[in-house]
């Protein structure tokens, strides 16, 4: 979780970082040079220009509104799914590592627990379109395998291995096998909840529409308001 310390006034209005206006800036350029050539135009020649209304624009400015305010619930639900997805990934490790405690070799828990800490980069790397490999390859024993097209799920499958292996030679119970289990599918599931959200974007006709209706909207309302 990213904690930013409480921002002053200043920073609130010019900071850059996290802020979108060095992409929106040249459209809003645009938009602004537009306005000013129409009223440039407005000025000189008077009789080019027809009296508009502005009534049209109040009402789609209200449709535009309740439009922006459905876009930023559902990124805002997106988030907030993210964000509680990671959170169980913590707790569902943290299960691990307490239940693990009755595997009696030290050094397979250890590379265990690696592999676990191996994963949550692994994920982090994936969901940035990074190389997977790398960001494990610190946390892996090199006799680890697992597939390059998706690392995270084969570290998985490695740690179920070793857990079923130890419940067949009676190392560990049924019962604490379970348990293990459940945790690494509650892992696999925070990894398919991440990549369902990466996957699946806001509906394009949907962002089309909105678009669309927000280009219209401010490009003919400096012809409303020229006068």
């Amino acid at each position: 979780m990213i904690v930013h310390p409480r921002p002053d006034v200043l920073r609130v209005l010019f900071t850059l970082k996290g802020s979108i206006v060095k992409r929106i800036a040249p459209r809003c350029l645009m938009v602004t040079l537009l306005a000013a050539l129409i009223v440039l135009v407005e000025r000189h020649f008077p009789a080019f220009f027809y009296p508009v209304s502005a009534t049209p624009f109040t009402l789609l400015g209200l449709s535009l509104s309740i439009f922006m305010s459905f876009r930023n619930n559902a990124c805002y639900d997106r988030w907030w799914e993210g964000r509680k997805a990671w959170g169980r990934l913590i707790i569902e490790t943290r299960s691990f590592v307490r239940e693990s405690v009755v595997i009696a070799d030290e050094h397979l828990r250890a590379e265990l627990l690696r592999s676990l800490c191996g994963f949550a980069h692994g994920l982090n790397a994936r969901l940035r379109n990074e190389s997977e490999v790398n960001a494990t390859r610190p946390w892996l024993n090199q006799a680890t395998q697992v597939a390059e097209h998706n690392v995270c799920d084969g570290i998985l499958r490695d740690i179920g291995m070793h857990c079923s292996r130890l419940a067949a030679q009676g190392q560990i119970s049924e019962w604490r096998y379970t348990l293990l289990e459940q945790r690494l599918a509650g892992l696999t599931e925070v990894q398919a909840s991440c990549e369902r959200i990466k996957g699946s974007p806001l509906p394009f006709p949907y962002t089309l529409l909105l678009h669309r209706t927000i280009y219209i909207f401010c490009l003919l309302l400096p012809f409303a308001l020229a006068e």
